[in-house]
């Protein structure tokens, strides 16, 4: 028996196989005993639309709005061998269809399947106003948020001699619209970070004495809601800072009142110069199977001026230096003057006169 021949009663086979099937569930017999039709189908245009049926394609997640990161699921299902009710889009199916289900703009969403992405008419449930459905259940993660869609595509899967025909059908290739949500979470961890770029008031004074104790008070506006999110505050000295010891004020998180974090500090500067402070406002947000984490530092800087006693040695340090100045000037010029009485009277001398009278004192 030839290659070809060999085909041909395969096919056969097949056809009165599924004819016996279609006996049972009555409506779909013509459909079954056109699903595998002979070789004269690829001659034959008619012949392969008969293989062919409507169906009606519908859609649905199982949650009403799709947040980012968070799992839903999507069931596109085909309603056929009976009046399409006008709530989808009529697509042709075959006994066998394929479905797909990808990104309109890749890496938007992360796609499993749940079931088989081929299935059978012959594996469909009556419907009880008439007709049978079949389904496709996809897990569906957004990775993104605002206005995105989804491509559904079911495609009929005709075979001839065997082998999958191809060329001869269009894809039914229908666009999901799907409307991401942004997670709540991931609404307030914005408004956080905004806050903290705008709004983060810190409380510190303009100048401090060396080796002085001061409160330093940084206070946050929260969103409604921020229960979720995990906010601290945080402050080291910064590089190049005169130096300074940071103590948590009787608390090691920070304080939620009337819809504002405060966090407090006591810091002492141990050297004089500028002390330079960085504030850190960490937010962290779990949004479904991942989490948000970022950041903002907000600068503020206080002079560090000299202790009491240490001004009061530098005065005295000042002073002496100056009184020894003065000191070491009167000196010089009472050497300057002791030599020019001394010049006049060898000058005097030397002319054989006397000496001019010294000047009298003041």
């Amino acid at each position: 028996m030839s290659k070809r021949r060999a085909h041909v009663v395969l096919i056969h086979v097949a056809v009165i196989a599924l004819t016996a099937l279609a006996a049972a569930t009555s409506p779909l017999a013509e459909l079954y005993a056109q699903t595998y039709p002979t070789d004269s189908v690829v001659d034959g245009a008619e012949e392969l639309e008969a293989a062919l049926a409507d169906a009606e394609l519908t859609w649905e997640f199982d949650s009403e709005h799709l947040t980012e990161n968070e799992r839903s699921q999507l069931t596109a299902t085909i309603v056929y061998d009976t009046e399409p009710t006008g709530g989808g889009v009529e697509v042709k199916v075959a006994f066998a269809n394929d479905a797909s289900l990808t990104p309109a703009t890749p890496g938007q969403f992360q796609i499993s399947w749940v079931t088989a992405p081929r299935q059978r008419l012959d594996q469909g449930n009556a419907r009880p106003g008439g007709g049978f459905e079949l389904s496709w259940i996809w897990d569906v993660v957004p990775r993104a948020s605002g206005d995105l869609r989804l491509l559904l595509e079911i495609q009929p899967v005709v075979l001839v001699d065997g082998d999958v025909l191809g060329g001869f059908l269009e894809k039914v290739n229908t666009p999901v619209p799907v409307g991401v949500n942004v997670h709540p979470n991931r609404l307030a961890f914005d408004e956080v970070l905004a806050a903290a770029m705008s709004d983060l008031d810190v409380d510190v004074p303009r100048e401090v004495t060396k080796g002085e104790r001061v409160d330093v008070v940084a206070t946050l506006p929260l969103p409604n809601p921020a229960d979720a999110l995990d906010i601290s505050i945080s402050v080291q000295t910064g590089t190049g800072s005169a130096p300074a010891r940071i103590e948590d004020r009787g608390q090691v998180q920070p304080v939620v009142t009337n819809g504002r974090l405060i966090h407090s500090w006591v810091i002492t500067a141990v050297a004089d110069g500028l002390l330079s402070l960085v504030f850190t406002v960490s937010v962290t947000a779990p949004t479904g199977d991942q989490t948000l984490e970022d950041s903002v530092l907000a600068t503020r800087s206080i002079a560090v001026t000299k202790s009491l006693g240490e001004r009061s040695l530098d005065f005295f340090i000042v002073l002496g230096t100056i009184l020894g100045v003065i000191g070491a000037a009167a000196a010089i010029a009472d050497r300057f003057f002791g030599l020019r009485g001394k010049v006049r009277t060898w000058w005097t001398r030397r002319r054989g006169g006397s000496p001019p009278p010294a000047p009298a004192e003041p």
